[in-house]
């Protein structure tokens, strides 16, 4: 009897553990992700560890700009601060502008004409002591990259200062997020040396900026003087310090009149560019602004219409952004850019992700591309409603992924493309109701599962044709999937909780991963693993439907292996659908299920499948009844 107890109270132990190893699936953890982990500097359930740290710098900029001979002449003075704990021996800059440069690595085509020199160094010291820069022992230049020796920098709190002096033509064409917009428009980007990120995951950022890849930027303070030539008006990042210094009275007087207006206010109108009216008639006029944020650009016009309001980001501090778009009066679509940016920006601040807009300004410039940077936003005119809406929310969306976060861009593009595409999915509808934006889900459908497609936890630095994929619908996918698994209290509280834990901090993906499973009280290592770390592709299947004496059971198998939602409609006698919805969980432990239809009437037949339900193959998502 004792040893059938025993035997039963050992089988029931098995069987316990057994079904605890089912719900305990492990994520696969990179060496150097780990040694993080090991380190003390982030936590495996997701929050930073006690010994995060991160390395910070100061940049004082004075550049110049003649729009007539393309010319960037640029002085700058850095302080690094290292609280790191380790002794650094170099410094890593990144000097996007020599994507152009002759010989040059680059992953985009770019025109002959575009192609030039490059910026050149005109000096260079370190703690005011000159760098030789013909000496590759001390200074080597390859591509966007370049490696500085310096003394020992001391950890936990070293500091360094480094003085630069350069030059570099702006590219008239192959507008590649920086360049001519036309001949009296520019919109400068990536134009400064910058110190690239040191963080506690792979010690320099040093990989090269190719083109296709954006950049992986740390919190810096900036203090930025940009001189342009009388009647071109300077919009960038932060806040302008001296417009009594540069701008005409009627123009200070009517920002001043938007700034307490939340319907939009031509500041600058098309009397002001024909009377040539903007600014004061210096032959130069330098603005000031300053900030702290990722990264700085700004834009310059002599023919703009600049478009203001300022209206509530934060309930409870009563705190106001000004929402401006800056752009040419021929483009007829932009004048509605600006009810599309405030109305993004409210919802961003009040609804999803309900985390107050963290900016003072959000600009957004009428350009070449379709790019986000901090406070500010080259977009490209758009010929449809639909694409002006569906643009701007998206870009928007970046100001919290990855400027609020500081996410890697370059080696991660999903932690911030999936986030601005289902943010686009998300308001662009609530903008305008006519909108079903499928953007992405046509690609999806067509080329998940085929043998170049790769997973998306994969570098975006090592891939090339899933770029798109991973990079965008892929992940959105996940965190809509995500969102109807938890249910919408219970996502919303975790992905705040996400944000405030990890905002300034570079989260990695794990960190993403294991922060969302804490916050919830979930485990979706299952959801995580199928989606981010294995090969294959979605795919729903109706087999049969079956009467029963209630009305109709139908089987649905899941023929591929990333899990996705049930959205089952039938079409009943009288022309009108039930539906019947299942989260992803229902694939958790299961390839077949079955999904019951209770009705007295007979059923047309039956049709599987949403927008937002990824599927390789639809052709088996309907079923006809037979009388």
């Amino acid at each position: 009897m004792l040893l059938k107890k025993i035997s039963g109270l050992i089988l029931f132990l098995v069987c316990c553990y057994t079904a605890i190893a089912q719900d305990t699936t492990q994520l696969y953890i990179p060496r150097n992700i780990q040694k993080a982990y090991d380190a003390g500097t982030r936590n495996i359930n997701g929050t930073p560890g006690k010994r995060f740290w991160k390395n910070y710098s100061e940049y004082y900029i004075r550049v110049k700009f003649n729009p007539k001979t393309r010319k960037i002449e640029g002085e700058q003075n850095i302080t690094y601060y290292n609280n790191s704990p380790d002794t650094l021996r170099q410094l890593v800059f990144r000097i996007a502008p020599n994507h152009y440069q002759k010989g040059g690595e680059r992953n985009k085509i770019l025109e002959p004409a575009d192609i030039g020199d490059g910026v050149k160094i005109e000096s260079l010291s370190v703690n005011a002591d000159p760098v030789n820069t013909a000496d590759d022992k001390v200074y080597k230049q390859e591509g966007t990259i370049t490696k500085l020796r310096i003394k020992p920098l001391a950890p936990h709190g070293g500091r360094i200062t480094v003085q630069m002096k350069w030059n570099y033509t702006l590219n008239k064409t192959s507008h590649e997020r920086t360049g001519m917009i036309d001949e009296g428009t520019a919109f400068i980007a990536y134009f400064f040396p910058r110190i690239t990120v040191y963080d506690d995951l792979q010690g320099w950022d040093d990989f090269p900026y190719l083109g296709k890849q954006e950049t992986y930027f740390d919190n810096a303070f900036f203090n930025v003087f940009i001189s342009v030539p009388k009647n071109y008006m300077v919009w960038a990042t932060g806040d302008l310090q001296n417009p009594t210094e540069v701008l005409q009275p009627h123009i200070l007087k009517k920002w001043t009149t938007a700034l307490s207006s939340d319907v939009p206010v031509f500041v600058i109108d098309s009397a002001d560019i024909a009377n040539r009216a903007v600014t004061l008639k210096n032959k130069f006029n330098t603005f000031n602004f300053k900030t702290t944020a990722p990264d700085f650009v700004f834009a310059t016009s002599n023919h703009y219409l600049w478009q203001v309001r300022n209206i509530l980001v934060d309930s409870v501090t009563l705190r106001k952004a000004a929402i401006t778009t800056a752009f040419n009066p021929a483009h007829i679509d932009f004048y509605e850019v600006n009810d599309f940016s405030a109305k993004t920006i409210q919802t961003m601040s009040f609804d999803f992700p309900g985390i107050s807009y963290p900016y003072s300004h959000l600009t957004v410039v009428d350009g070449l591309d379709q790019m986000e940077y901090p406070m500010m936003i080259n977009d490209n005119p758009t010929s449809t409603r639909f694409d002006g809406i569906t643009l701007t929310t998206h870009e928007i969306f970046h100001q919290y992924f990855p400027f609020l976060m500081c996410t890697n861009q370059s080696k991660y593009a999903f932690m911030d493309e999936g986030w601005a595409t289902i943010g686009e999915w998300y308001i662009s509808p609530l903008i305008d109701t006519t909108i079903v934006d499928d953007y992405g889900m046509p690609q999806t459908n067509r080329d998940m599962g085929q043998d170049w497609e790769v997973p998306i936890i994969t570098p975006t630095t090592e891939i090339s044709k899933s770029m798109y994929l991973n990079n965008y619908p892929k992940p959105a996918l996940t965190f809509l999937y995500v969102w109807d698994m938890l249910g919408d209290s219970l996502f919303r509280k975790s992905l705040k909780h996400y944000i405030i834990t990890w905002m300034d901090k570079s989260p990695s993906p794990w960190d993403f991963f294991f922060c969302m499973n804490e916050a919830s009280g979930v485990n979706l290592n299952w959801f995580w693993k199928k989606w981010y770390y294995e090969f294959g592709y979605p795919d729903l299947s109706i087999t049969k439907a079956e009467k029963t004496t209630g009305g109709y059971k139908v089987t649905i198998i899941s023929k591929g292996n990333k899990p996705v939602p049930i959205n089952l409609y039938a079409t009943l006698a009288d022309g009108t659908e039930l539906k019947q919805h299942r989260t992803v969980e229902v694939w958790k432990t299961q390839n077949t299920t079955e999904v019951e239809f209770i009705t007295s009437q007979k059923v047309k037949g039956f049709k599987l499948g949403d927008v937002y339900d990824a599927d390789v193959n639809k052709a088996d998502n309907i079923l006809k009844v037979s009388e």
